[in-house]
């Protein structure tokens, strides 16, 4: 029987391994406790600030024994706002701990003793975010702009985040500046009064264009153009400004309706020599340097020949897709949000491309337009949510009963279960690649490639 820990207790314990969300696992008395900002191998007192059945959460009190990887976090907001969880760490010991937490995801949920994955880390570890979301807050009689706090609604205000780009930062930066000037409050949920809700900005990592797009509760009347003058006026690099019109409650990003209020609604990237439009509302990898790298290695595992067909289920913009299709004889890409489907269209056009086709559907619909052509895909390529695909997908997909299966995934907990139910309908684990995308933070991104027995 389990020796049940008390709150507040003080107890010492071992830091043994890795959560998903970075947090030191210890073992107390039987109990597994899960203690933030730890590393491996250090020797803590921690005190227990929340016991559950089987787990508990504890807090460092004191580093008894400090692992020689442990760094102190540059950002004053550290421990604050709910961006960076790793700044404690090495970047060495980062890349072991995200290894390891898809190791464990193959063992204990794919149950697959794997080797450790290889990772390849990202070239850079700051700064390196093409896309930013800054939310605004009233402080003092003034307006804020910074991120949330971790696990709430409360806005820490960030001038300098390290992992953004430096044009994003001062854009969000400038923007409080203008709006305090004209008098603009932020909106608050509890009374729906107030306007400026966020901030979302894309800078393009290889042409340096910028879009902003900023979601107002009711925008901002007559000062609207005067607004958009000043962040241009201030940011030559910006070529579009949206005003996005949320008058609904919740925080969830980009809904509502938008509206250009200067310039275009997309701005142009490079990627792995092709050229991208991209809106506020398409997906893009926000590492723009490793998504060169991981696209390259869903090439090498998804094309064997220039004969091949692929299917990319998820497609977005169709970065994948295009990348895919200058190496194949044909590309067919899937999305369900049909702006991204325009785009991937018009960024086909844009570079050329007459042997990719793209099709606004559901993953559970995407069949009836591969029957309705006779496409019969050698590789299916999936990229979903972190929430991963439902088993109804899983079946579609191999149904098609194609040579292999590339699944890119943001969430190793996903993609180990749903290995799990390939494995059931013949497709076996074959390679799986770990790319650090998300420097400083949990997020790890896999590439895994299955065979069919």
């Amino acid at each position: 029987m389990l020796n049940r820990l008390k709150k507040n207790e003080i107890v010492e314990a071992t830091v043994e391994s890795y959560a998903s969300d970075c947090s030191g696992i210890c073992h107390v008395d039987g109990m597994t406790v899960f203690v933030p900002n730890s590393i491996t191998g250090e020797k803590l007192r921690i005190r227990i600030v929340k016991v559950l059945t089987s787990y508990c959460y504890g807090k460092i009190e004191e580093i008894l024994e400090s692992s020689p990887e442990r760094r102190k976090p540059s950002c004053p907001s550290y421990n604050k706002c709910g961006g960076c969880t790793t700044q404690h760490m090495s970047y060495i010991e980062e890349l072991r701990m995200k290894s390891g937490i898809v190791h464990d995801a193959m063992l204990h949920i794919a149950h697959l003793d794997i080797a450790y994955p290889a990772i390849t880390g990202s070239q850079t570890q700051e700064a390196y975010r093409n896309k930013a979301t800054f939310s605004f807050a009233n402080s003092g009689g003034k307006l804020v702009c910074g991120f949330y706090r971790d696990r709430s609604h409360d806005v820490i205000p960030v001038k300098n985040c390290c992992i953004q780009s430096k044009v994003s930062a001062d854009i969000a930066e400038t923007l409080t500046d203008i709006l305090n000037r004209y008098g603009f409050s932020a909106y608050d949920e509890s009374d729906y009064t107030g306007y400026i809700r966020h901030l979302f900005i894309r800078s393009a990592h290889k042409t340096g264009e910028v879009i902003v797009c900023i979601t107002s509760a009711r925008g901002f009347g007559s000062r609207t153009a005067e607004i958009a003058e000043e962040l241009v006026s201030a940011f030559p690099s910006i070529t579009g400004i949206v005003l996005n019109i949320d008058k609904e409650p919740g925080n969830k990003l980009l809904k509502g309706d938008f509206y250009t209020i200067w310039g275009r609604d997309y701005i142009v990237d490079e990627l792995c020599g092709l050229k991208f439009r991209i809106s506020p509302l398409s997906f893009y990898q926000i590492n723009s340097p490793q998504a060169e790298k991981l696209y390259e290695k869903v090439r090498e595992y998804a094309v064997k020949s220039r004969n091949d067909c692929i299917l990319d289920l998820y497609c977005g913009i169709g970065t994948i897709s295009l990348y895919l299709a200058g190496y194949s004889k044909k590309v067919i890409g899937v999305e369900i949000m049909e702006q991204a489907v325009e785009n991937a269209r018009s960024n086909a056009e844009l570079n050329g491309i007459d042997n990719a086709e793209f099709y606004c559907s559901d993953a559970a619909g995407f069949r009836k337009y591969t029957e309705q052509k006779g496409f019969e895909p050698d590789c299916i390529v999936v990229d979903p949510p972190r929430k991963g695909l439902d088993k109804s997908t899983i079946n579609d997909i191999c149904a098609y009963e194609p040579d292999r299966i590339v699944y890119v995934s943001c969430n190793p907990a996903t993609l180990a279960r749903d290995i799990c139910l390939f494995n059931e309908l013949g497709y076996v684990l074959k390679n799986v690649s770990v790319f650090d995308m998300f420097p400083k933070t949990s997020h790890v991104e896999t590439v895994a490639l299955m065979f069919r027995v």
